[in-house]
This record gives structure tokens, sequence and C-alpha cells, in this order.
């Protein structure tokens, strides 16, 4: 048993999720290197005994945006200095009055990361609740055509 119309509604739900949530990003200046931005892809939509899933597929660091970073251990310092070349950071002169390498702000940056933490900025949660909103009525109608639906189509079999 397959719920046509919900399956549609799930479809384009996933595909303006995908959109709101790129556009978060670019909102939010969380697109240096296009990386998650370029991953946020919608993936086929999963059923399985009546459970429908919507998913997507995103660069692997999404966490650390959604859910920030707590303070303590470093992050990589080549990652740092990959997202300084990319961003670009412009450094601020250090106390002698030189301006710190590459390399030396990549360090500056991961020491502040890793005492200080990032906090979360929850766009992929703020993306959900955004396009639901929008969805909600929708998908409740197709599920209510999809159920009226099957509930003809088992009467038909009783009493054919």
């Amino acid at each position: 048993m397959e719920f046509q119309n919900t399956l549609n509604v799930l479809n384009e739900y996933g595909k303006l999720f995908v959109e709101e949530y790129k556009q978060q990003l670019i909102n939010n200046d969380v697109n240096a290197s296009n990386k998650l931005y370029d991953s946020v892809t919608l993936l086929p939509i999963k059923v399985n005994n009546n459970f429908y899933e919507v998913q997507i597929s995103l660069e692997e660091y999404w966490k650390y945006v959604e859910k920030g970073r707590l303070p303590g251990k470093w992050p990589p310092i080549s990652k740092i200095k990959e997202w300084i070349e990319i961003k670009p950071v412009l450094p601020r002169p250090m106390k002698n009055g030189k301006l710190p390498t590459t390399q030396q702000l990549a360090f500056l940056i991961a020491r502040k990361i890793g005492l200080n933490g990032i906090k979360p900025r929850q766009l992929l949660q703020y993306s959900v609740e955004e396009i639901w909103k929008i969805m909600k009525e929708e998908l409740e109608t197709a599920l209510a055509l999809d159920v009226q639906n099957e509930i003809k189509t088992i009467m038909g079999k009783m009493r054919g």
C-alpha cells in the first residue's frame, strides 16, 4: 500500500526544505566554501511498512553549525586554515604590531574555539519548522485522501 498523494506532498516538502535550508545558510553567512550549501541534497523518500521518511544528504560538519561546539577540544588547525583562506579572514595586528601569519591566525582561532566553543545556529531546525508551517495542512489533506482511497479499495474487494 503506497499513499501516492502523501508521497507527492512529502517530495514537495523535501524540495522546499532544501531551498529554505540553503537560503538560511546564505542569510546567516555559513557559506564560506559552499561545501555545506552544495552538499544539501534531497534523497528519495523511503517507504517502509507505511512509514515515510524524508532524508537529506549533508556534509558531516553540519552538526557543528546546528549544535555548535562545546569548549574543550580544539578543532583541526588545518581546517581552520582552509576556512581562513576561503572566507577570507582579515587579521588584526598582534600586540607587537605585526599581522599574524595564516598559521598563527588559525592557531588563535582554534584556541578560542577550544576555550569558548561555538554557539549553535539551529538553521536546520528552523528550516524544518518554517516548511512544516507551510506544508502541514497540505500533508493532512493528502493523507486523508489516501486513507479514503484505501478504504474504498478495501470495501470494493470485500464486495467483489
